[in-house]
C-alpha cells in the first residue's frame, strides 16, 4: 500500500491535444447512429439463418475475450421453412402484377381554347363535264385560318339563287310564340357559327326594302300575317315576295284558319277569294315529318290551277315548297313555335337553321362537304369537288347557284371555340363544249394505255384556233399544258377524238381545252385512282413474297394488266416484277434479321410504301415461362446453399473507441446557396446554365469564413444539394443542377438545358463554331464541322421524328439522348409501322441521320462510331 501511495504522489496526468486545418471541419462525425431497418440482401440472409440456429452461445478459446455461437439445424424443420417462403414469394408477385390497382399518372394542365379565326374566297368556280352527260360542280377556294384544328367545308348548290340575308318578321301580337325568345336566341346563334347573321326586321321595314335584295324571312306568328296576303299594300304579297326571288318561311297554321292585322289582338278570318289568287289548297290530313321532330304536321297543302301557273310543291312530309314565276319560294312549316317546342326545344331552332343553310326549299343539285385537320393554321388554295349529277330527261344545266360555308373549330382538352363564314357564289355561265372520257383512269406508264378522250366545242365563231389540253390540281397547280392539235382548227369543232398518254400522279383533276390564251371551251372531271398493296404470303428466310393488288377503295383484287411496276426491298435497287391474276410475285434476298422491312412499290407516278415485321422464331430459352422455371430452380438451389452451408464460428473482439474528431458548424442561409446558382451564371455570363458541383465550390469560395474563404468537401455539397431538390428548389440531370424556377422562365426543362449546357461545353472545347440554342425553328442549333452544316436535335420526345426528317434533306442530323440507355429504348419504338417511322429508318439507313448518347458525340460526329436500330 505504501508503494502504491509513492507511485500515486509522482504520477501525472497528461492530456491529449488535437488540432485540424479548416477542410477537416467538414468531415460529417456521426455521434449517433440509428439503427437501420432496410431490408438488405445480408439481413435476409442473417433472418433466413436464425431460422435455423440455436440460441445458446458457447464459449470459444480465441486468447482474448470473446463469445463463440453455435447454430444446429433440423433437416425437416427447413425444409418446410424453405417451402413456405417460396409459396410467400410467389403469391406475393401473383398478387402484386395481377390484383394490385391501375395506377395513373397526375392529371395535367387544362388548357382554354382560343377562338379561332378563318376567311374564305372563292376564286374561281364552274361546271364540269362527268362520264359525257352528268355534270359536276367545282370551286377553288383560298383559305387563311388560324388557332384552328379542322376545317368543316359545307357547299351547297341550288338551281335557283340562295338569298344570304336573314331576318324574322316582328310583328306586336304574336301568336302561339311563349317560347319565341328562346327560339330566337337559339336560332341566332346557330346560325353565327354557320357564318349566316339574324336580325329582326318589322313589317314597315319589309315593305321598304328594295327589290334588288334578296332575303329569306321567316315567320312564326302562329297565323298569317295580313301583309303576306295583300292587306297592308297592294303591291306586296306572299307571291309577289317570292317571284322576286325572296325566299318565305312560316311556321303556324294554315292561312285559312284566320290572319294577323298589326292593330289586332286576334286572328281575323278571311275570305276564300282572297286565297285563291295564290293557288293554294290546304287539307287537314296529318303527315309524319322525316325532316324536323315534331310529331306531325297540322295540315298538308297542294297546288291548284292552270298548267301554265301552276306552282310546284316538293320536299318532304312537313316540307312544303311552293314556287310560282320567280327563283323565290315559300317554304310551310305546318306547326307552330311553342307546340313544336314541347316536342324538340332547341332542336327546332338547330333543324330551322339547317333547312336554312341547305336551302331545303329548293331543288338541289349537288353538294360538296369535306373535313380539313389542320395543325393550327392553313394558308393556301384547295380545289373542291361535288358528287355528279343528271337529269332525267339529259339536259344539261345552264346555271346553278351555290352557298358555301366553312366553320373553323379549335377543339382542345375535350372543349372547343367554333367560327364561321359564309357567302355566296354564283356559277358562270358553262361553256358550249363538252369533253366526255372515264371519269376514274390508271396512269398510262402502268397499263401502257392512252385515255381516250372525245371533245366537241359548239362555238357560233367561225375562227380558227389552236387547242391545248392542261391539267390542274387540287391544290390549284397546272400540271401541265400541252397543245392537241397540229394547228388552228375551227371552233365549230364536233367529236374529235384525242388520245392522251396520262402520267398525272393519283388524286381528283380539272381537264380543260382552251386556246393558247387559255380562254376555255370545254372542261371536265377526272379521277386518277391509285392501287394499295396488301401481303399475301411473306417468307423472309426464303425471299419469296406474294402481294394482292387493289384499286383504291376496292375490295376485290385488279384484274386488269399492269405490265410496268417495279419493286424495291430495303431500300435496294428497284426491279420489274409480273403481275398475274391481281397478284405480284416478287423475289429477294433472304433475310433472318428481326424487326420491321420496307416494301417499295412504284406505279408509274406513285410509290407506295409497306412495311412488314418479321417474327424471329423463339427459342426454348426465350419463352417466359421458361426463364420462369429458370429462376425458380436457381433461387431454390441458392436457398439450399444457404441452409446447407458449413456452420461458422464468429468471434467479436472489443476495440476502444477513437477520440471524435472535431466538428464546427457553418450556417448558411438556403437563399444563399440558391442565389448561388444566378451569381455563377453571371460572373460566367451565362443565363439559366445549369451548374456541376465544381461550379458550386466556385460560389462557395466567394464566401468568407472566419476570414477565409469557405470550402466545401463533396459529400457535404450533395448533402446540401440534396436537401434543396427535397424542398423543390433545384432539379437535376446527369451531373449538372438547376434552379426549378428555370423552367418558368425558359419553358425548357432541366434535362434541356443540361443537355445544352454539355454540347456547349464540347463544341468550346473542340473548337466547333456553332449557332446559339434556339434561334432556329427547325433544329436546336447548327455547327459548323469538316466544311459541313450539321443539324443537331436534343430528344426530350418522339416529336423529334418529324423535325429530324425535315432537316436531313438539307444536311447531316444528328438526334442527341442523355445516355445509351434512352437512346436503344427510343430505337426500339420505331418498329411500329407508321409512315414517320419508315421514312425516319430510312433515313438512318442512308447516313442522313444519326443518333449519339452525350458521352459519343464527337465518334459519331467523326463518323468513327455509328449507331443504328
Amino acid at each position: 500500500m505504501a508503494e502504491e501511495r509513492e507511485l500515486r504522489k509522482f504520477a501525472k496526468v497528461h492530456r491529449s491535444i488535437y488540432s485540424f486545418n479548416i477542410r477537416k471541419l467538414f468531415i460529417p462525425i456521426k455521434r449517433f447512429v440509428k439503427k437501420s431497418t432496410e431490408l438488405t440482401p445480408e439481413k435476409l440472409k442473417e433472418m433466413i439463418l436464425s431460422v435455423f440456429s440455436s440460441s445458446k452461445p458457447v464459449k470459444g478459446k480465441l486468447g482474448a475475450k470473446g463469445t463463440v455461437p453455435t447454430q444446429k439445424s433440423n433437416p425437416l424443420f427447413n425444409a418446410l421453412i424453405i417451402l413456405f417462403l417460396v409459396v410467400v414469394v410467389l403469391g406475393g408477385i401473383f398478387l402484386f402484377v395481377y390484383l394490385s390497382p391501375e395506377q395513373t399518372g397526375p392529371a395535367g394542365p387544362v388548357f382554354e381554347p382560343t377562338v379561332p379565326s378563318v376567311n374564305v374566297t372563292v376564286l374561281n368556280s364552274g361546271f364540269l363535264d362527268s362520264a359525257g352527260t352528268a355534270t359536276r360542280w367545282f370551286a377553288l377556294l383560298d383559305i387563311k385560318a388560324l388557332n384552328a384544328t379542322k376545317l368543316n367545308v359545307d357547299f351547297v348548290i341550288q338551281q335557283n339563287f340562295i338569298p344570304s340575308d336573314v331576318y324574322i318578321l316582328r310583328i306586336p301580337n304574336y301568336q302561339f310564340a311563349s317560347n319565341y325568345d328562346e327560339f330566337y336566341t337559339v336560332l341566332k346563334d346557330t346560325l353565327e357559327e354557320k357564318g349566316i347573321y339574324l336580325s329582326e326586321i318589322t313589317v314597315d321595314e319589309l315593305l321598304s326594302l328594295p327589290k334588288t335584295r334578296k332575303i329569306v324571312l321567316i315567320v312564326p306568328s302562329g297565323n298569317f300575317p295580313s301583309v303576306l296576303v295583300g292587306k297592308e299594300s297592294s303591291s306586296f304579297d306572299m307571291k309577289t315576295f317570292a317571284n322576286d326571288g325572296n325566299v318565305l318561311i312560316y311556321i303556324g297554321y294554315k292561312p285559312s284558319d284566320g290572319i294577323l292585322y298589326r292593330d289586332s289582338p286576334a286572328p281575323q278570318p278571311i275570305g276564300e277569294g282572297d286565297l285563291s289568287d295564290f293557288l293554294l289548297s290546304f287539307g287537314i290530313e296529318k303527315e309524319t315529318s322525316s325532316v324536323f321532330s315534331f310529331q306531325s304536321s297540322l295540315y298538308s297543302v297542294k297546288a291548284v290551277g292552270a298548267p301554265s301557273v301552276r306552282p310546284t310543291v316538293s320536299g318532304s312530309a312537313g316540307a312544303y315548297s311552293v314556287r310560282w314565276e320567280g327563283d323565290g319560294f315559300v317554304y310551310f312549316i305546318p306547326t307552330t313555335v311553342d307546340f313544336w317546342w314541347q316536342f324538340a326545344g332547341s332542336n327546332s331552332s338547330r333543324e330551322l337553321a339547317n333547312a336554312i343553310v341547305n336551302a331545303n326549299w329548293g331543288v338541289g343539285l349537288a353538294r360538296i362537304q369535306k373535313t380539313i385537320e389542320l395543325n393550327g393554321s392553313i394558308d393556301q388554295q384547295i380545289v373542291v369537288f361535288s358528287s355528279p349529277f343528271s337529269f332525267s330527261d339529259k339536259t344539261r344545266v345552264s346555271k346553278s347557284y351555290g352557298r358555301i360555308y366553312v366553320q373553323a373549330v379549335n377543339e382542345v382538352d375535350g372543349k372547343s371555340e367554333l367560327v364561321g363564314i359564309s357567302s355566296q357564289v354564283r356559277f358562270p355561265t358553262r361553256p358550249n363544249g363538252i369533253l366526255t372520257h372515264d371519269d376514274r383512269a390508271i396512269n398510262s406508264i402502268v397499263t401502257g394505255q392512252y385515255l381516250e378522250m372525245t371533245y366537241s366545242l359548239n362555238e357560233a365563231s367561225d375562227s380558227l384556233k389552236r387547242l391545248y389540253l392542261s391539267a390542274i390540281s387540287m391544290n390549284n397547280t397546272e400540271m401541265f399544258f400541252i397543245p392537241i392539235t397540229a394547228g388552228p382548227v375551227s371552233l365549230k369543232l364536233s367529236n374529235a377524238i384525242y388520245r392522251f398518254s396520262n402520267s398525272l400522279p393519283s388524286g381528283q383533276y380539272i381537264i380543260r381545252i382552251t386556246d393558247d390564251q387559255r380562254n376555255v371551251f370545254a372542261q371536265s372531271y377526272l379521277d386518277m385512282i391509285s392501287f394499295s398493296v396488301q401481303p399475301y404470303i411473306f417468307d423472309f428466310v426464303r425471299g419469296n413474297f406474294v402481294f394482292d393488288v387493289f384499286l383504291q377503295g376496292e375490295t376485290e383484287r385488279y384484274l386488269g394488266s399492269l405490265p410496268n411496276i417495279q419493286v424495291s426491298f430495303d431500300g435496294g435497287e428497284a426491279t420489274s416484277v409480273s403481275f398475274r391474276n391481281g397478284q405480284i410475285a416478287y423475289n429477294a434476298t433472304p433475310t433472318s434479321v428481326a424487326g420491321n422491312h420496307t416494301f417499295k412499290f412504284v406505279f408509274g407516278s406513285d410509290t407506295i410504301i409497306l412495311p412488314l415485321e418479321y417474327y424471329r422464331p423463339v427459342s426454348m430459352f426465350e419463352k417466359p415461362e421458361n426463364i420462369a422455371a429458370i429462376l425458380l430452380t436457381v433461387l431454390l438451389f441458392g436457398i439450399g446453399i444457404l441452409v446447407a452451408r458449413p456452420e461458422k464460428t464468429y468471434y467479436w473482439i472489443d476495440v476502444p473507441d477513437f477520440p471524435p474528431l472535431q466538428a464546427i458548424a457553418v450556417p448558411i442561409k438556403r437563399e444563399t446557396v440558391v442565389n448561388m446558382f444566378d451569381n455563377v451564371n453571371k460572373d460566367l455570363r451565362w443565363q439559366n446554365t445549369p451548374l456541376t458541383i465544381n461550379d458550386l465550390k466556385m460560389g462557395f469560395k466567394k464566401i468568407m469564413f472566419r476570414g477565409k474563404p469557405l470550402l466545401v468537401g463533396d459529400y457535404n455539397l450533395e448533402m446540401i444539394l440534396d436537401k434543396l431538390k427535397e424542398e423543390g428548389y433545384i432539379e437535376q440531370s446527369m451531373e449538372y443542377y438547376g434552379l426549378k424556377r428555370w423552367e418558368r422562365e425558359t419553358r425548357r426543362s432541366i434535362y434541356y438545358l443540361a443537355l445544352v449546357r454539355a454540347l456547349r461545353d464540347i463544341f468550346v472545347t473542340e473548337g466547333i463554331p456553332f449557332l446559339a440554342f434556339g434561334q432556329r425553328g427547325d433544329a436546336d442549333t447548327v455547327i459548323s464541322y469538316g466544311g459541313e452544316k450539321i443539324y443537331i436535335h436534343i430528344f426530350e420526345s418522339d416529336k423529334v421524328i418529324k423535325k429530324a426528317i425535315e432537316t436531313s434533306s438539307v444536311g447531316r442530323t444528328l438526334i442527341v439522348f442523355e445516355n445509351e440507355v434512352i437512346m436503344n429504348e427510343f430505337l426500339s419504338r420505331l418498329h411500329s409501322p407508321s409512315q414517320l417511322n419508315v421514312v425516319f429508318k430510312m433515313l438512318v439507313d442512308n447516313g442522313k441521320i444519326f443518333v449519339t448518347p452525350i458521352n459519343k458525340f464527337m465518334d459519331v460526329l467523326e463518323k468513327k462510331v455509328i449507331f443504328t436500330y
